[in-house]
C-alpha cells in the first residue's frame, strides 16, 4: 500500500474547509437574523403607523362629535325666560325668547308669583305651558296676560323658577337659571324637586294675551 506523501498538507486542507464552512454558516445565519429583524421591524413599524393613524382618526371623530355637541348645546342656550318686575308705575312682564334658528316645542315654565284677591296678596306657584315657540321670536306676556281657572288674573310678580323644552330635533332641555340640563332623568327629578314653597297656591295658567318681538341677533 502506498503511503500519503503529504499527510500534514491533507489535514491542513480539511481544517481550512471546515473553517470556510463555519464562516459560510455564520454568514448565512447572520443574514437570516438580519432578514428576520428587518421583517419584524417592518411589521412593528407598520403596526405602530396603523395604530397612530387609528388614534388620529379617533381623535378627529371625537373632536367632530364634541363640536357637534357644543353646537347643539349652544342652540339650546339661546332659549331664555325672564321677568321684568318693576315697582311703581310699570307692571311686570314675562319674556320668552327663542333666539335660535329652529323652533322649540312643549315649552313649560314654572313661576313663583303673587296676585291680589279681595285686597289680600296670594302667593302661588304656577305652571305655564307655552307650547311651540317659532325661531327668532320673543313672546312678551303682560301681568294681565294669563287666565287662572279660565278667568283673567293680573299678576303682581312673576319669577321664573325653571323651564324645559324640546329643541328642533326633540332633544329635551331644562334651564334652572344656574345650569342647562340635557339628561331626561335629571330633568324629571329637578322638575319635582323645584316645586316651590309648599304653602303656595298651585295651579296652571292659560294664555290670555301676548305680543311678539324679533330678537336682534338671531343665529
Amino acid at each position: 500500500m502506498a503511503e500519503d506523501p503529504n499527510p500534514q498538507t491533507t489535514g491542513a486542507d480539511d481544517t481550512a474547509d471546515e473553517a470556510r464552512t463555519r464562516s459560510r454558516r455564520i454568514v448565512i445565519w447572520v443574514g437570516a437574523i438580519v432578514t428576520i429583524l428587518g421583517t419584524v421591524g417592518s411589521l412593528a413599524f407598520g403596526a405602530i403607523t396603523a395604530y397612530l393613524d387609528y388614534q388620529v382618526s379617533v381623535d378627529q371623530l371625537q373632536q367632530s362629535e364634541d363640536a357637534e355637541q357644543e353646537r347643539i348645546r349652544d342652540q339650546a342656550s339661546k332659549v331664555a325666560v325672564w321677568s321684568e318686575n318693576l315697582a311703581k308705575d310699570r307692571k311686570p312682564k314675562l319674556y320668552v325668547m327663542n333666539r335660535s334658528l329652529a323652533p322649540i316645542h312643549s315649552l313649560r315654565i314654572r313661576l313663583e308669583s303673587s296676585y291680589l284677591t279681595e285686597g289680600r296678596v296670594t302667593w302661588a306657584t304656577f305652571t305655564y305651558d307655552a307650547g311651540t315657540v317659532p325661531p327668532c321670536t320673543t313672546l312678551v306676556i303682560p301681568a294681565d296676560g294669563f287666565l287662572k281657572g279660565r278667568k283673567p288674573v293680573e299678576l303682581a310678580m312673576m319669577n321664573p323658577m325653571w323651564f324645559y323644552f324640546f329643541d328642533g330635533q326633540y332633544r329635551m332641555w331644562m334651564n334652572t337659571g344656574s345650569e342647562l340640563i340635557s339628561d331626561r332623568d335629571t330633568i324629571h327629578a329637578e322638575e319635582y324637586r323645584r316645586e316651590g314653597d309648599p304653602e303656595d297656591e298651585r295651579g296652571q295658567l292659560l294664555l290670555n294675551k301676548l305680543s311678539k318681538e324679533t330678537p336682534a341677533d338671531c343665529k
